[in-house]
This record gives structure tokens, C-alpha cells and sequence, in this order.
């Protein structure tokens, strides 16, 4: 039931993929669409994977077999979806894997995924996710009103990250 699914991006050696989509069936038995009306997060069985209400990363193990969402903080929790100043749905618009699958890249406008000011991602930023270390990292965000860090690509050995500005 996806609107989008957008920019896949493939493991150098093959053995994972990842993918942004708005789909709320990627996981079998959750009602991805059921956020309370004071705009709290849902608790669904699997709470890792619980959409943020927009678009996600989402990367799938071949080896392992296992689907886990790519846009979560340091303690594997997704971004929430609204912030005090106004309702907004988390948008992540492109992804990119290193050679073994290990780092992944991707933009997002979500304001949470790591430790900052509030507020002071405005718009479009690049984030670092290290699946090896359960670490994310922002690359770049614009304090100001524009956007920081479009169609991100990681060097097959993980040490690089180009992006558009």
C-alpha cells in the first residue's frame, strides 16, 4: 500500500539492501496508520519497527533474514513524529549502504535522532547510521532555514560520505 518507495541501495557484496518507503505493511500486523490523536507514539508489538508516519529506511539482511528500520537514534528508537512548534510527518528521501552493509547513510528531517539543540535541524539533514556500533551520527544540518544534505552515497569502505548541499 506504498505511495513511495524510492532509493534503493544495495551492499556491495550483495548481501544487504535498503529502501525508503511510506508503506504501512512492511511489517506484517501493524497498524502503522494508528497514531492517538494528541500525536503520542504507538506501541505496536514490535516497537523498533513502528513508522514514524512518513517516509522510512528500512534494510533487510539477507544473511541474518532480519528487517530493521534505518533512521533511529543511538538507542534504536524511531524519530518521533511531531515536534512542540507543529505537526510534521519524518520524511528520509535517500539511502546508501557501504560495501559489507555495515554503514548506511540517509537524509531525514527528523529532529531527534541525535543530541542537539532542539529546533536546530530545520529541514533536511544527513545522518550516519554504523549498524556494527548501534551508533547514528549527523553529517550535516543547516541551523538556519534550508536544507543540509541531499542524496547522500557512502565510499564502499565506509570512510567517505559525498552529498549534495
Amino acid at each position: 500500500d506504498a505511495t513511495v518507495v524510492s532509493n534503493p541501495s544495495i551492499s556491495g557484496d550483495g548481501t544487504v539492501v535498503a529502501f525508503c518507503t511510506d508503506a504501512t505493511n512492511v511489517v506484517p500486523g501493524e497498524d502503522t496508520n494508528a497514531f492517538p490523536s494528541d500525536g503520542s507514539p504507538v506501541s505496536p508489538p514490535n516497537a523498533q519497527l513502528q513508522r514514524s508516519g512518513g517516509i522510512d529506511v528500512y534494510i533487510y539482511d539477507f544473511k541474518t533474514g532480519k528487517l530493521e528500520i534505518g533512521d533511529v537514534d543511538n538507542l534504536g528508537e524511531r524519530p518521533q513524529r511531531s515536534v512542540p512548534t507543529g505537526q510534521y510527518y519524518v520524511q528520509c528521501f535517500s539511502s546508501s549502504l557501504n560495501f559489507d552493509g555495515s554503514r548506511l547513510v540517509f537524509d531525514s528531517t527528523a529532529q531527534d535522532l541525535v543530541a542537539y539543540s532542539p529546533g536546530s535541524l530545520s529541514n533536511t539533514g544527513t545522518f550516519l547510521r554504523d549498524r556494527a556500533q548501534s551508533k547514528t551520527y549527523v553529517v550535516s544540518y543547516d541551523t538556519g532555514f534550508y536544507n543540509s544534505g541531499y542524496s547522500p552515497k557512502i565510499a564502499s569502505s565506509g570512510d567517505r560520505i559525498f552529498f549534495l548541499e
